[in-house]
């Protein structure tokens, strides 16, 4: 017994799916297009004596608000208020000075609590992208059109800058 069968039309196939991979790469080298050509707008943003500014009652609220309650909030409150310090030179020492403000220099625990700190800046973003490393930060914004670029990074420095003012850091000019 013989099966006769039709010939598979392969050749159509295997044209129909050529042509929809070409199609695909040719998307995808367009997509990659349009990523370089995008232009880059950005701005260092750099916290003059960042870690030594941070405010002690605002850090506590944001501490609260992720989650630190109980016996732990109040031990960094007691971690972090009712410090002072003195300096000394030449033999000479200062009166105590009571610090309202700052993480404590040398501690393990400082560059986490100066994290949850800023950890919420990146919530007024709209249009811009954030990088920040300890108290460096940069905003970039990326558009095909420069001026629509620095139309979106100026509308997100302004809102970082209240957002600095608001949580009591300056910036360094």
């Amino acid at each position: 017994p013989h099966c006769v069968c039709a010939e598979p039309k392969t050749a159509v196939l295997d044209g129909a799916w050529r042509l929809l991979l070409l199609l695909l790469l040719l998307l995808l080298l367009l997509l990659l297009l349009l990523l370089l050509l995008l232009l880059l707008c950005a701005i260092f943003i750099d916290v003059a004596k960042a870690f030594d500014t941070v405010n002690h009652t605002i850090l506590l609220d944001k501490l609260h608000r992720v989650g630190f309650r109980g016996p732990f909030h109040d031990l960094l409150k007691s971690f972090l208020t009712n410090r002072s310090q003195v300096v000394s030179t030449d033999n000479v020492r200062s009166s105590h000075a009571s610090l309202t403000s700052g993480v404590p220099q040398g501690s393990i625990l400082s560059p986490l609590l100066f994290n949850i700190f800023v950890n919420d800046i990146s919530t007024v973003m709209t249009t811009s992208n954030i990088l920040q490393y300890a108290d460096d930060t940069l905003i970039f914004s990326r558009h095909l059109i420069y001026q629509r670029a620095i139309e979106m990074l100026q509308a997100d420095v302004t809102k970082i800058m209240d957002w600095f003012l608001a949580n009591k850091l300056r910036v360094n000019a």
